[in-house]
């Protein structure tokens, strides 16, 4: 479940509204990798940490992380995976002793900024990072992962775990973590723990806190515990039960230092001298994300789904919200991180790239833009006709079959096949075909016709191939012209993830390796990678006929038919690859381009 809780439209009176403030707009730093760019949305904030020494505000967002040295009013400085750091998706964030930033990543690994760029730490590289804080009186930070806690105390140390949970499974599934002194406290589905790297974890008020979702502590010391039930402090040993008025699940709380602020799933509150006050909400529809305490201890910064703005408080119940957005949103933040499937102009590099929100088109010396009708459409399939180059065809969830226009406007046919359309794809004679759960359709003069009945369901992908033959994969294995492939030799009951045609043999991608049918002889490719067998998620044709582009858990490589050997392997960790959750892949004329789940990659070809 998703940490987010809606704010109601402000209804104070204007002059309660603080000044405007100028916004800082973002730039880029140059890439630490050369030749890579990554197209990222960082528009939703996910953690924010403020360096009480320098003043300067990290944010980790969904597309990376963005660095604002605010009290400067300078352009804020966005990283993403061009610049060193392990993979776009960053899930949380932490400042150690010295102020280093920390950012884990929920695909995993973990990276740090060195003070000049961003550096991937050694170890827990294929670990999903769940919670980060740094370890008070200690040097380093401690940092969670799905299964264990661990404490790291320089970047050149190994992690050394913390003993695990005294439970069936051993797990800690961590929510929430905070150093206090010497000690560390856990907080999790099952309560809240004491810990350190010599001792098992102890359980702490077991009558009052059967959950723990957030940690804080404030200038005094006191630990602010939130839970799914409200917020609770530990004071010398001693819980209690605060603030009645919170009596929804606790997402998140930011400590002052006399001042301790609350994010629940029903508002935001301030607890300050024993009482506590709901702060005035900004503009309906704002979704907060994430909050942290400033240097001046009445004002809280608010990370968004629209970037960053602040609060201000007094002692009294007025609140005074700072603009909608401290932080200027970048062209990139106009795109959809969520991309399914992409399309390239086979004579130049335009290209057209399907995603969650809808349709965008790319030219090189333009920015990135939402087609006409298409917002918030779930795009699905695109497909392009040889003979007609300009005018893609799209599947979208919602609209169903489309075309889009050289005017950059979606036509919607009226005819539609019957059921839910599944795949899209351009059979050999030209024609848009269309697979639903009950047939497989063919578009002529805006009405269609059937061309087979079919009864498969879960099908993943469908393909034609030269000599007129229909492959359809499905989670359960491959269909020839609908009739099920189980040769001994074959790919066999096994998921098909991809197909294509290349150098006129099918190539099958299947959850038990990479097959290709040649002269109507199977033949599996052993492929030279850390983990054998790895399943094959998307497959391009290169622009130079020996060389296929691959995607799978280990990275995106370019595999050479003639040597049967990698060419060039790309990971998150040695290049600017924004995800390993590949989904599609397409070469341009001068470049690769890698759609992800975590945004766009282009990589420069020589």
């Amino acid at each position: 479940m998703s940490n987010i809780t809606n704010i109601a439209q402000y209804k104070e009176p204007p002059s309660k509204i603080a000044p405007y403030r100028e916004s800082s707009c973002g730039l880029k730093p140059e890439p630490v990798y050369s030749g890579w760019t990554n197209f990222v949305s960082q528009k939703s904030v996910r953690a924010i940490a403020m360096s009480r020494k320098s003043g300067c505000l990290w944010l980790a967002t969904w597309g990376g992380v963005i660095c604002w040295k605010w009290k400067d009013n300078q352009p804020y400085q966005r990283y993403s995976s061009e610049h060193g750091i392990a993979g776009n998706e960053v899930a949380c964030l932490c400042l150690d002793e010295s102020d280093r930033p920390w950012v884990g990543h929920s695909e995993g690994g973990l990276s740090y900024f060195d003070g000049q760029r961003w550096q991937v730490y050694s170890s827990l590289q294929t670990d999903s990072i769940r919670a980060l804080t740094d370890a008070g009186s200690h040097t380093g930070i401690y940092v969670a992962d799905q299964e264990r806690v661990y404490y790291i105390a320089n970047i050149n140390q190994q992690p050394i775990p913390i003993p695990v949970m005294p439970d069936e499974d051993g797990t800690v599934e961590t929510l929430a973590l905070l150093a206090d002194k010497e000690e560390l406290l856990i907080g999790n589905t099952w309560g809240l723990f004491r810990a350190s790297v010599d001792k098992i974890p102890e359980p702490i008020a077991v009558e009052n806190i059967q959950s723990c979702t957030a940690l804080a502590q404030d200038g005094d010391g006191r630990i602010w515990i939130g839970t799914p039930e409200g917020l609770y402090s530990l004071e010398n040993d001693e819980v209690k039960s605060e603030a009645e008025e919170i009596s929804d699940r606790v997402l998140a709380l930011a400590s002052g230092e006399k001042r301790v602020w609350v994010l629940t799933t029903n508002g935001l509150f301030q607890i300050f001298d024993d009482s506590c006050l709901e702060v005035p909400n900004p503009k309906e529809g704002t979704t907060i994300r994430a909050i942290a305490a400033s240097t001046s201890d009445t004002y809280l910064w608010v990370g968004t789904d629209q970037l960053l703005t602040g609060v201000q408080m007094s002692n009294c119940e007025d609140g005074f919200w700072d603009s909608a957005n401290l932080l200027t949103s970048h062209s990139d933040d106009n795109l959809s991180n969520l991309g399914r499937c992409v399309l390239c102009h086979p004579n130049s590099d335009r290209l057209w790239v399907g995603t969650t929100s809808g349709l965008f088109t790319y030219k090189p010396s333009q920015e990135w833009e939402l087609c006409v009708n298409s917002e918030q459409e779930d795009i699905r399939a695109l497909v392009l006709n040889p003979n007609d180059p300009e005018t893609p065809w799209i599947l979208s969830w919602s609209r169903g079959v489309s075309k889009l226009q050289p005017d950059g406007l979606l036509e919607k046919y009226d005819s539609q096949p019957y059921n839910v359309p599944l795949l899209l794809v351009i059979g050999q004679d030209g024609y848009p075909c269309v697979l639903t759960e009950r047939a497989l359709w063919r578009l002529k003069t805006d009405n269609y016709e059937e061309i087979y009945q079919v009864t498969h369901s879960y099908s993943r992908v469908l393909t034609q191939t030269l000599d007129g033959v229909w492959w359809l994969g499905t989670e359960q294995g491959l269909y020839r012209q609908w009739q099920f492939v189980g040769e001994p030799s074959g790919p066999r009951m096994a998921a098909i993830y991809t197909l294509t045609e290349f150098q006129k043999n099918l190539w099958v991608a299947t959850a038990n390796g990479l097959w290709t049918l040649q002269d109507n002889n199977w033949v599996q490719l052993n492929l030279e990678l850390p983990s054998k067998g790895a399943p094959t998620w998307a497959l391009a044709p290169s622009l130079r006929s020996e060389e296929l582009w691959l995607a799978c858990e280990e990275g995106v490589f370019c595999y050479n038919i003639s040597t049967k050997s990698i060419s060039k392997h790309y990971t998150c960790t040695n290049s600017g690859l924004a995800s390993h959750r590949v989904t599609a892949l397409v070469e341009s004329t001068q470049a690769l381009w890698i759609v992800t789940q975590a945004g766009i990659s282009c990589v420069k070809l020589d």
